[in-house]
């Protein structure tokens, strides 16, 4: 799989809203490779990958469009449920995670003396890296893209290349990050409907005491704030309230009235 690092204008909101130029039109990378406007496919489900490694899904693009400008995307970090993706906004604040990159497969393509016109590429992820592959390949805090001059001369005859021998590979490894963007999302749903549930007021009860009235136990309620934001960020009265695992992996044990 093909991977390019580019200079992006790139935004994180404290909610953890991204928004940014994933790619702008025009402008070559380090070897003189141009996408085309029009030129990109996107999977179905795209993950917000960190150093585009499929076990650290960060985030989820809700919205990937071509504009004038360029290939725009917008997506959301999972703050709430994925401590690496809190660690990669602080990075992003911090410029030490300041490039986008976009794996792709490239399906036509035609030559130049001096690189390529990607005419139709396959875009399977898009991710946030600490260091681009050249200089140019930064994330940026304003709206537009500084694009380059697109380099000239003499276009070589059409070229098809034959899918590469490990996009087969690619295609399991797309599948299984976006099963994990699913999962997350759907984890995401469900921890706020039982947030929703353990904020309304209960059901009075007239053979319990008002003051021991309480339909969720202790010990859901702190494996909730748990699994939402980390023990670090847990009061020690919740974390008291957790099961802690007897297995040799260690971990704490949901209750039998979670979910």
């Amino acid at each position: 799989m093909d991977k390019l690092e580019i200079k992006a204008a790139f935004s994180v909101s404290d909610a953890g809203e991204i928004t940014g130029i994933a790619w702008p039109f025009g402008s070559p990378d380090s070897v003189g490779d141009v996408i085309q406007k029009g030129a990109f496919t996107i999977a179905p489900a795209l993950p917000i990958l960190f150093e585009h490694d499929p076990s650290k899904v960060v985030g989820a693009w809700e919205s990937v469009v071509e504009t004038d400008e360029g290939l725009q995307v917008k997506g959301r970090l999972y703050l709430d449920s994925v401590p690496l993706a809190r660690e990669v906004r602080d990075r992003v604040r911090a410029r030490r995670a300041s490039g986008l990159s976009i794996g792709f497969r490239t399906l036509e393509q035609k030559t130049r003396p001096k690189g390529r016109d990607l005419i139709s590429v396959y875009v399977a992820e898009c991710s946030i890296v600490a260091n681009p592959s050249h200089p140019g390949a930064r994330i940026l805090t304003v709206k537009s893209a500084d694009g380059a001059a697109q380099s000239k001369g003499t276009e070589m005859p059409n070229e098809n290349p034959a899918p590469a021998p490990e996009y087969a590979e690619l295609e399991k490894k797309v599948a299984a990050v976006a099963d994990e963007v699913k999962t997350v999302a759907k984890l995401t749903e469900r921890f706020d409907k039982l947030e929703a549930k353990f904020n309304r007021p209960s059901a009075a009860n007239s053979n319990v005491p008002a003051a021991d009235n309480d339909n969720v136990t202790l010990e859901t309620k702190a494996f909730s704030s748990f699994a939402r934001r980390g023990v670090e960020r847990m009061g020690q009265d919740e974390i008291k309230a957790l099961t802690v695992s007897v297995d040799a992996n260690g971990g704490y044990l949901a209750p039998e009235d979670f979910g």
